[in-house]
This record gives C-alpha cells, sequence and structure tokens, in this order.
C-alpha cells in the first residue's frame, strides 16, 4: 500500500508539467457514496440516486488512480445529501456533520451517530432539518454537540437516544418534533438551548440530569402534553418563557439548595431570587406574596381558571397571562402599578376585573381580546395607557364592551382620555358608572344590602378590617352602615 503523500506529490509535479487545472481525488465513490481527500483526511461530497443505506466509517479505504489507501473520515460538507429522498438509514461516524448535510431527506427512517471510536462529533445547523419521515434517531456516547436546528420539524421522531458524553443541545435542535413523547438526557448534558424542544406538542413528561446548567429561552414553550418539571439545583441560568405555553403544566419544583431559583412555600411555580420575580408559573400555582414581579409570559397560554394576585406584586410583564382562555377569576393585589404589553390579551373567559387604585400605566393591548362586563377601577384619574410607539389603535381595543366602574365624580376624567398621548380607548366600554368604592365592602363592584350585612358580620365577630372602615374614622361600626345606606340612597 502506497502512501496518500506519494499521490499528492506525484499530482502536484504532473500538473506542473502539463500546465493544466484539474481536479485530484474528485468523487470516489464506495458502497453509493462519494468521497474526497486530502493529505491528511477524507471528506463526504455526496451519494448516487439510488443509493438507500448510507454507512460512512470512522475510517474510509480509497482507490485513486490505482493507489489503495486508508484516512479518517474528517467531515460531511454542507448539503452533501440535501434532499436526497432515496436515503432510508444512516450510520455516520465522521467527526463533524455540517450545515444542512440532510436537509430535507423526507425518505431517511432511521439514524445513528457515533457508535465506533471517534470523539468529539459535532451536528451542525440544521443537518437533519425536515427529515420529516425520521422515526428513530440514536446519538452514540462520541456525540458531544448539537448546533441550531440539527433536528428540526422531524415530525415522525418518535424514538430518541441521548448517549453519555452529549453536553449541549443547541438552540432549536428538536423544534417541532411533535411525535416525540419522552426524553433521557444524559447525565453530561450542560446546556439546552433557546426553543431547543419549542413546540414539542406530544412531549409529556422530561427529567432533567444532575449537572443541567442552563435552559434557554423559550426552551419547552408550547409542549402543550408536558405535565411537570422537576429544576435540578446545578441549573444557573433559565430563560424567558421556557415553559411558556405548557397549557397543561399542573406541577414545577425547584430543588432544594439551588442558589438563583426556588418554588417557595410549595408554590408550584420557579421564582427567581435575587429579583424576586416569578418566571414561571403552571396550573396550580399560589402565586408567593414575596413575589415583586411577574416576568414576562410567566402564565403565557396556562390552562389555570382561577388566581389572586397578592399584594406584593409591583409589575405584570408582557404576554405574562396571555391566552389564558380558561381563567375567568384574575385578581389583582393593591401593589401592582405596571401592566405590560398584551399582559391579559385573550383571556377570552376573563369577564370582569379590578384594576386598583395602584395602578399607574397599562401598556398596549393589555386586556384586548378580553371580554370584560365590569372593569371596576379605583383610580380617580386614569391610568396613563403607554402607546409603546405604535400607532394602530385598534391595539387598544381592549375592553370589547362592557361596563366600566370609576369613582364618584371621575367619570369625565375617564371619558376625556383617549387623546394622542394616553390612548387607552375608555370610551369603547358600552356604559360608564360612578360609584362610591368605599361603601362597596363586598368588592363585587355594587353598593347594595349584602355590604351591609358584611359590615355587621365584621363587628359581630370583633375583627376590625379597613375595608368596613367606610367612613374612614378609624372604627368599623354602625356609623359605617349609615354611610352605605346613604350611598346607597344618593346612588
Amino acid at each position: 500500500m502506497k502512501t496518500i503523500s506519494l499521490i499528492r506529490s506525484f499530482a502536484f509535479l504532473s500538473f506542473l508539467l502539463c500546465g493544466a487545472i484539474q481536479s485530484i481525488a474528485e468523487n470516489i465513490e464506495v458502497d453509493g457514496v462519494y468521497y474526497d481527500y486530502g493529505s491528511d483526511f477524507a471528506w463526504v461530497t455526496g451519494c448516487t440516486d439510488d443509493v438507500t443505506d448510507i454507512n460512512i466509517p470512522e475510517i474510509i479505504t480509497l482507490e485513486d488512480e490505482g493507489y489503495t489507501f486508508s484516512l479518517p473520515v474528517r467531515y460531511i460538507e454542507n448539503g452533501a445529501f440535501r434532499f436526497k429522498n432515496n436515503i432510508q438509514s444512516a450510520v455516520i461516524n465522521s467527526k463533524y456533520i455540517y450545515e444542512e448535510a440532510f436537509y430535507g431527506c423526507t425518505g431517511l427512517e432511521t439514524l445513528i451517530i457515533g457508535n465506533e471510536s471517534n470523539s468529539g462529533i459535532i451536528i451542525y445547523d440544521h443537518a437533519f432539518t425536515y427529515c420529516t419521515g425520521l422515526k428513530t434517531v440514536n446519538l452514540g456516547k462520541s456525540v458531544r454537540s448539537l448546533r441550531v436546528g440539527a433536528f428540526g420539524f422531524c415530525m415522525s421522531l418518535e424514538d430518541l437516544m441521548l448517549s453519555e458524553g452529549l453536553k449541549t443541545i443547541g438552540s432549536e435542535a428538536f423544534g417541532f418534533c411533535v411525535s416525540l413523547t419522552t426524553i433521557d438526557f444524559p447525565s453530561t448534558l450542560e446546556t439546552i438551548g433557546n426553543s431547543a424542544f419549542g413546540a414539542d406538542s406530544s412531549l409529556v413528561s422530561v427529567t432533567f440530569p444532575a449537572g443541567l446548567k442552563e435552559i434557554g429561552d423559550m426552551a419547552f414553550a408550547l409542549c402543550y402534553s408536558l405535565h411537570s418539571i422537576d429544576i435540578p439545583r446545578t441549573v444557573t441560568k433559565i430563560g424567558n418563557s421556557a415553559f411558556g405555553g405548557c397549557y397543561n403544566l399542573s406541577a414545577i419544583t425547584v430543588e432544594p439548595g439551588n442558589y438563583y431559583y426556588d418554588s417557595r412555600d410549595n408554590c408550584n411555580a420557579i421564582i427567581e431570587k435575587a429579583s424576586k420575580t416569578l418566571i414561571a408559573g403552571c396550573i396550580n400555582t399560589v402565586i408567593p406574596n414575596t413575589v415583586i414581579n411577574i416576568a414576562d409570559n410567566a402564565f403565557n397560554r396556562v390552562g389555570f381558571e382561577s388566581i389572586i394576585i397578592p399584594n406584593s406584586v409591583v409589575n405584570i410583564g408582557e404576554y405574562a397571562f396571555y391566552k389564558c382562555d380558561r381563567a375567568n377569576d384574575i385578581k389583582i393585589g393593591t401593589s401592582v402599578k405596571i401592566i405590560g404589553n398584551n399582559a391579559f390579551r385573550d383571556c377570552s373567559n376573563l369577564r370582569s376585573l379590578k384594576l386598583e387604585r395602584s395602578v399607574e400605566e397599562i401598556h398596549m393591548g393589555a386586556f384586548m381580546g378580553c371580554p370584560l362586563e365590569v372593569v371596576t377601577s379605583l383610580n380617580p384619574s386614569p391610568p396613563r395607557c403607554n402607546r409603546d410607539k405604535w400607532n394602530d389603535d385598534d391595539m387598544f381595543d381592549w375592553a370589547y364592551g362592557g361596563c366600566l366602574y370609576v369613582p364618584k365624580g371621575c367619570k369625565e376624567a375617564y371619558l376625556e382620555n383617549y387623546g394622542d398621548d394616553n390612548n387607552c380607548h375608555w370610551y369603547r366600554f358600552y356604559e360608564i358608572k360612578e360609584i362610591d368604592f368605599r361603601a362597596d365592602v363586598n368588592d363585587d363592584g355594587e353598593v347594595n344590602i349584602a355590604d351591609i350585612n358584611a359590615v355587621i358580620d365584621m363587628i359581630l365577630s370583633d375583627k376590625f378590617k379597613t375595608r368596613g372602615d367606610v367612613n374612614n374614622d378609624g372604627d368599623v361600626n354602625i356609623a359605617d352602615i349609615n354611610a352605605i345606606i346613604d350611598s346607597i340612597f344618593k346612588g
């Protein structure tokens, strides 16, 4: 057997003598796969149109111009098998699988990568994207990293084996793998990228390894079938909306000892300790009264029916409760100042809401698509509505009819508060009514006999409650009942 260095030397000498530019060792076929080579390694360039089973070894034996030699297979070049729908199975042991190597190979059903001695195999961006017929993937212990969209839109993928040695799952790596139901992560995994398993709608359960460090933005967003998650103590970063849109998520825990996050008081949520921000909630979340902020997308599309936002909360982020379409009762605490863009948008069963005196800003589309019949405001002057540089008036069409209750003497302020700088469209409510909120002891949006009964209960139980102090004299007694009666008679 002669060495490759002799082959290249001979070829180069021929080139100088003949003065001709010619390709050296171009597309050598072995079992239907084309290879090219250099002095130290070979690489894959494509395949014949009729090959159905691809086998790429760690070391390939080639024949060229009468010479036989063996070289390690370094990589599969970009797009080498792109749209080769004749391929049904592939066994791969090259060091690198480059961008779009098997992109759109819809006939591919079975894939095995890295089951020989090779180490550090990297699967690059979109290498197997849109392999829509792919059902089984076995990534051996040699595979270290999956890059962006490596297996995105492999919509038939059911059986996924991730072996020890894998450290990184890149962004969108398994996005829209809608047939994937379970994942068994190896103990070596450290990073799950942005949208890595986004929209895997059949995914029922995941078990994170003890050494996991990062979960990216929207990593498991729109995994509608996911029921529970347990965050290990090693996790240092959880991205925005990591579990957003997990409609049926019912249990969330953070392992005790995590320095950055917790699930205090068995709240069924993830709380970022430093900022006291709730970043992910579920159907059974009870928001602790130590939370100050509700993060963007924290309850995005979560299927709860009712929730109480405690008085400790100051800010409600963008899309925080977006499309919570089962929600029919949301109580906003007395300290909320800012309600972010689209915070409660399309909560299609939300029919009543109270905006407390503390509310200062209501951002774009905060309640758009909510069929609110009663919106109670304790603000003597309307909250400022932040246009956020949007000029589309429909973005503020958030009331869709309904009755707005405002404090006595404030109706005109709300009617006038829809100019170019404060376009809240309060006038879209079919009716604006004034009411004495101090007399509405039981918080039902009306002043009537029920409020008198509520005060009587407070007097008889000898438990002072600020809400019952209608006349604001520091005591709950018969004088407060008279104040309610006076309010009823004066309308």
